[in-house]
């Protein structure tokens, strides 16, 4: 088992910043979007092994959104919460694939363009708050 000094040495070593790690997140719900939106384009073509290939590169983006949630300390409730809203996803995209239920697929980019839109948030930080002198009610 590796101790946590040991960890995070390998951590700083590797070079990912917060920002690289923002940016990737990120980048991983733009592909899985885009993945949708191809595979939605498929169906209306009847390109059905290609939507196949997208929406499994989908479900595997999503599964590994999934595997990277941090489950330690006051995250956790958090965590958890996206656990259930990335199976959920995951299970739409399946039925999305095995029974060409665009309905599915477009719920599925609904759900990841949400929460695309709050790491977005999250990644640019908070926001300023206003001195108390200059609030307004």
């Amino acid at each position: 088992m590796v101790n946590q000094q040991t960890a995070t040495t390998q951590v700083s070593r590797s070079g990912w910043t917060l920002e690289d790690k923002s940016d990737l997140l990120l980048k991983l719900y733009q592909k899985a979007m885009l993945c949708m939106d191809d595979a939605l384009d498929l169906i209306e073509r009847g390109e059905m092994v290609e939507k196949g290939k997208c929406l499994i590169q989908a479900q595997e983006i999503v599964m590994q959104l999934s595997d990277a949630l941090d489950y330690q300390g006051e995250g956790y409730e958090v965590a958890a919460n996206l656990n259930r809203l990335y199976i959920y996803v995951y299970r739409l995209l399946i039925r999305g694939n095995t029974r060409l239920d665009c309905e599915a697929i477009g719920e599925a980019r609904v759900l990841m363009a949400r929460l695309l839109t709050a790491w977005e948030q999250v990644a640019q930080g908070p926001e300023p708050v206003l001195p108390s002198s200059r609030a307004r009610f």
